[in-house]
């Protein structure tokens, strides 16, 4: 329903709409009589039925676009420049534990 309302100047005037879907029982949800389905059902069928969409069922695995799109997002930026500070940071930190470790310890012995 949100995809017909946020598409609606795309869809609107066509003859025919094929929605393709993951979830089987949406088929019959919209294939069901205007009054005999529930209020709640009665009141999405009403907003998509200027449409004249065709429900048709397609398995998850076959629809490749969104199945990546459902998936959990990669990395963000600021994620990438976290990291990529972070890297950083260690590097930094090498540098600093090996030029501790080359110091002359003559150089810094205190004697009173």
């Amino acid at each position: 329903m949100f995809g017909c309302i946020k598409f609606d100047q795309y869809l609107h005037g066509r003859k025919h709409v094929n929605a393709y879907t993951d979830h089987k029982p949406l088929e019959a949800i919209l294939a069901k009589r205007i009054n005999t389905a529930p209020k709640r059902l009665e009141r999405m069928i009403l907003r998509l039925q200027k449409h004249h969409l065709k429900i048709l069922y397609k398995r998850g695995c076959q629809m490749h676009i969104s199945d990546q799109l459902s998936r959990s997002p990669t990395a963000t930026k600021k994620e990438k420049l976290i990291k990529e500070y972070d890297i950083f940071k260690e590097k930094e930190e090498q540098q600093l534990q090996q030029d501790l470790e080359n110091l002359d310890p003559d150089i810094y012995h205190c004697t009173r």
